[in-house]
């Protein structure tokens, strides 16, 4: 009996790849990316096996703390002193790691099925972003939440400086 189960887990495995092929169409299109275009996903990949697995310091390292200090308060941040901005980015950090990637991993996490990388749109600028979708089984529904992320370099590294989640896939 067991032998049948594994070979009907098998056959199902196998049949929803092949219904799912645009998906992989679309996770195959990343992978021939441009090399630029592949390092931009590598932080939020990082970020989200990071959360995942409770290794909080790795997914806050995928962050770029100062510029979202910069994105909240405006031109504000800048008349802020080195030891303020350091204080906020730590507190925003600490929001993340006691309140944010709980939330996410019991939410999300704990019936996770698969998250599909959208290929990086590359910005005139040099920033990059990049659409996640995070496809969550519960007991009598499939969800599928997007996550949409906005990475710039600094000095040569991708950093994640935004994101959103956006219950509306179809919205840019």
């Amino acid at each position: 009996h067991r032998l049948i189960k594994q070979m009907t887990l098998t056959a199902i495995v196998v049949g929803l790849t092949l219904c799912f092929s645009p998906l992989n169409t679309q996770l195959q299109s990343v992978a021939h990316a441009a090399p630029s275009a592949q390092k931009a996903s590598k932080p939020i990949k990082r970020l989200l096996t990071a959360i995942r697995y409770q290794k909080d310091d790795l997914a806050l390292a995928s962050f770029d703390g100062d510029a979202q200090g910069a994105m909240i308060f405006g031109e504000q941040w800048s008349k802020q002193s080195p030891e303020e901005r350091a204080r906020f980015v730590k507190t925003l950090h600490a929001f993340f790691t006691v309140a944010a990637f709980p939330k996410i991993r019991k939410e999300y996490f704990a019936h996770l099925e698969t998250i599909l990388y959208g290929e990086p749109e590359m910005l005139s600028e040099g920033g990059a972003k990049v659409r996640a979708t995070i496809v969550v089984l519960h007991a009598l529904k499939k969800d599928e939440i997007p996550v949409d992320f906005s990475l710039h370099q600094v000095n040569g590294k991708w950093l994640i400086r935004d994101f959103s989640i956006n219950p509306d896939p179809k919205a840019p």
